[in-house]
């Protein structure tokens, strides 16, 4: 989808739904008001506070969502109608199950996410640094050398994989409120302390030993 919502608003899948009575008559949908379901396909970044810190959004990508019958405005993208509407339009998120996976699996997943995210933002480091070329969905490419901007930028498929990612993407963002600098940095040292304590955690060692030290 070449499409990118800004600031804290949502691209939305209207999902179909038909209401059936017992009897099996369908109601159609503008005979009840009732709030529509939807499927989340992108975000935006989120507003920013009065400090000018970035406020990230309460839902992601793949959330299905309830929405008022007319929240919203409608776009044509790819020959499907999607739903561009601000986050606050958004009256719940269903819950939906969750897959639980522990282990060695789980571990090595999460380290793949972090391996990932961490390879592209650390050819940055220092002033030998490489740039990096970010696809913008407007407009023409983006070519930078901070680190928390190429971080920002991915979101992998794999839900394990992603979330190794974002747990790096944290360390950066944090750094770069805290300190302004030093994002690729504290990249670097977050995938190494990973990668170590990964090697200590598969000999059987105790984590929150490590974690003590």
């Amino acid at each position: 989808m070449n499409l990118r919502p800004l600031h804290d608003r949502v691209i939305v899948k209207r999902l179909d739904q038909e209401t059936k009575t017992a009897s099996g008559i369908v109601i159609p949908d503008a005979a009840a008001e009732k709030p529509d379901q939807g499927e989340v396909l992108a975000i935006g970044l989120g507003k920013r506070d009065d400090k000018g810190a970035q406020i990230a959004l309460d839902v992601k990508v793949g959330d299905r969502v309830l929405f008022g019958k007319y929240a919203g405005q409608t776009v044509k993208v790819d020959g499907q109608e999607l739903l561009v509407m601000r986050e606050e339009d958004i009256m719940a998120v269903k819950m939906a199950a969750k897959d639980v996976v522990f282990g060695d699996s789980a571990r090595a997943k999460m380290v793949e996410g972090v391996n990932i995210l961490a390879n592209a933002v650390k050819v940055t480091l220092g002033p030998k640094g490489r740039n990096v070329v970010l696809e913008r969905s407007f407009g023409g490419p983006t070519v930078t050398k901070d680190g928390v901007s190429v971080a920002k930028e991915i979101e992998l498929k794999d839900k394990l994989q992603n979330m190794g990612a974002q747990m790096v993407k944290e360390v950066a963002s944090k750094t770069s409120d805290n300190a302004g600098d030093g994002t690729t940095t504290a990249t670097v040292l977050a995938q190494s302390i990973v990668r170590e304590g990964m090697k200590y955690v598969a000999s059987g060692m105790n984590p929150m030993d490590l974690k003590r030290g």
